[in-house]
């Protein structure tokens, strides 16, 4: 793992990168059938209440075929919330080491950038062009 190299927080959960870049997530879930997916890991990977930090491990690439493939090496991470905190609507970005960006989590208003208003449990990479720097 090594030091951390980047976090961000939101209302009820936290995100950070370490020097490997690996992410990894913790926070609160208060209603499993609320779970959007903000921690970046399917709703196999949580519980109801305190989740402790683990690594997202999974990333959908949905580039040809839709796929499941290994995280890659992140860089940055962003934690969002929606303008009620208490909603529990809430998303994150990843930056990776490569500039791209994915995104999981509550997607309603389509805050994800992935063209449609559906909840990503696991990250997914958003196609915003080249390179995000």
């Amino acid at each position: 793992g090594g030091d951390v190299i980047h976090s961000s927080a939101g209302s009820k959960y936290s995100i950070i990168v370490l020097e490997n870049g690996q992410a990894l997530t913790a926070g609160y879930v208060e209603d499993l059938d609320e779970y959007s997916g903000h921690l970046g890991v399917g709703p196999d990977a949580v519980k109801q209440g305190v989740n402790p930090f683990q690594p997202v491990l999974q990333v959908y690439d949905p580039r040809g075929e839709k796929k499941l493939v290994d995280a890659p090496r992140f860089h940055k991470v962003f934690a969002g919330v929606e303008d009620l905190p208490d909603t529990g609507v809430m998303h994150t970005v990843f930056l990776d080491e490569m500039g791209r960006a994915w995104a999981a989590g509550s997607n309603g208003r389509g805050q994800l950038c992935l063209g449609d208003a559906v909840d990503r449990d696991i990250p997914e990479l958003i196609d915003v062009g080249p390179r995000i720097v």
